[in-house]
């Protein structure tokens, strides 16, 4: 009784501490960028009137289950993580115990897509001991292309296994909460290299500057290296604010 007791502390103590890393790292981004101040100041509105950038929310008790949204300038929806944490350490999770985390992923993913059809929801699952099925990935990457009898074993096997029913329901597999704060560097480093050369040869103004610097500094703080260009050289010379009320014209050129 005394174990079991201590080790559901422990495991409630770890999730707690995982949420917590989120929960510091975007938090401290809006306070250090001071986006909620640039929006209210661009929109000439109150505080009160403008929701925090970032918002979490856990929905069970113990931090199992937690949602981080993001509330980006210029966009019609936040972007929301959602992720499901599992400290299971003994043996990989298996398909038969996946059932129910995917059923309440589901359930939160489908409340969020009737808040917007804009919404976008990136869907993880931790769980340190790792996932059945992880060895069939290496060989499935080395079977790439290749129509034998053999690989299509190993296809179909994979189908069955924790990561293949994982994928299928587009929830992303990782063993600790780094993985997930790569992805999101790498996909809001992408994102600000999709929205500059969008721009290019064009003059921008408004929330889609404050949009685009959000993005750059969530990236850098992610741990991603963005190379110096003229939008960030004019809204580091001139500050965010400035550019969204006058403007930046971009250059068709690429640095």
């Amino acid at each position: 009784m005394v174990k079991h007791s201590y080790d559901y502390m422990a495991k409630k103590k770890e999730r707690a501490r995982i949420a917590q890393v989120f929960v510091k790292k975007f938090y401290g981004i809006a306070k250090k960028t001071r986006l909620k101040d640039l929006v209210c100041s661009y929109r000439r509105i109150p505080p009160d009137q403008v929701r925090f950038p970032v918002n979490f929310r856990s929905y069970s008790r113990d931090n199992t289950l937690f949602a981080i949204e993001l509330d980006l300038p210029g966009t019609k929806a936040p972007l929301v993580y959602i992720i499901y944490v599992s400290v299971q350490e003994v043996r990989p999770l298996s398909p038969k115990q996946l059932i129910p985390k995917i059923r309440k992923i589901k359930e939160l993913t489908e409340k969020y897509s009737r808040y917007s059809y804009d919404v976008r929801i990136g869907r993880y699952i931790i769980c340190p001991a790792g996932f059945t099925g992880q060895t069939l990935v290496e060989e499935l990457r080395r079977l790439k292309g290749i129509k034998s009898e053999y690989a299509k074993l190993v296809r179909k096997a994979f189908k069955y296994t924790a990561i293949g029913i994982l994928w299928r329901h587009n929830i992303m597999p990782v063993r600790n909460e780094k993985k997930i704060l790569e992805n999101m560097a790498k996909y809001f480093k992408k994102r600000y290299n999709g929205l500059i050369n969008s721009v290019r040869g064009k003059r921008i103004y408004g929330e889609l500057v404050l949009l685009i610097y959000m993005i750059s500094e969530i990236a850098k703080e992610l741990g991603e290296q963005i190379p110096e260009d003229e939008f960030l050289t004019h809204t580091r010379y001139y500050g965010p604010l400035h550019a969204a009320l006058n403007g930046i014209e971009l250059s068709s050129i690429t640095n």
